[in-house]
């Protein structure tokens, strides 16, 4: 058995409160929430790792990482 990846655009439902968070921010209302480097596609998994990794890093947490937070809501 193996994977298989289909590259699409999802939309995801956003909770009004945090609709609201974002509009106050300032952001664009189309386009990536968390885009990349150029700013014309989505952050990569590995960029969205290292910056995790950084923030932890300062924070003095260890052992935490986007797949941590993924088994965590999965359950």
């Amino acid at each position: 058995m193996g994977w298989f990846i289909i590259k699409r655009t999802r939309s995801v439902p956003l909770h009004s409160k945090l609709k609201a968070v974002l509009g106050e921010a300032g952001l664009p209302s189309s386009g990536y929430l968390f885009p990349g480097r150029g700013g014309n596609a989505p952050i990569t998994r590995q960029a969205c790792d290292a910056a995790l990794r950084q923030a932890c890093d300062r924070l003095g947490l260890r052992g935490y990482s986007t797949h941590t937070n993924r088994r965590t809501w999965a359950t």
